[in-house]
């Protein structure tokens, strides 16, 4: 596995957390959305190597996203995603802010469109 030499890498949910940030620079919007997908796809925590095969699996180079996943750029970018969540007391990832409500982890591609779909046309979360 291409880990050893990036120690940075190796939590699951920060590794998946980089790639997606490297994939974002690198790939295009359809790419950078196939990869969030397919990684939210399945229930559970994912392991390391996961998030760097599918972004593979979408035609970008492995070791240049491993490389720009552990680059001073997207460690600059972590902190401050985590400055942010901790400020708003997000103690989960992924968490949403959809107006005045944090959602605390993925509740399901249902209940996800069911909350954006409801903040988009009626201006709150439930209706």
């Amino acid at each position: 596995m291409l880990l050893a030499p990036y120690p940075l890498l190796g939590i699951p949910s920060i590794t998946a957390s980089r790639v997606e940030l490297a994939v974002g620079k690198l790939g295009t919007p359809e790419q950078f959305y196939a990869f969030h997908r397919r990684m939210y796809a399945r229930r559970g925590t994912n392991d390391s190597a996961r998030p760097l095969d599918v972004a593979q699996s979408l035609g970008l180079d492995k070791h240049r996203v491993l490389a720009l996943a552990d680059s001073d750029q997207i460690t600059e970018t972590m902190k401050t995603l985590v400055s942010r969540g901790t400020a708003l007391d997000l103690e989960a990832a992924p968490s949403f802010v959809v107006g005045k409500l944090a959602i605390l982890g993925y509740p399901g591609p249902r209940s996800h469109a069911a909350i954006v779909t409801a903040a988009g046309t009626y201006g709150k979360v439930v209706c």
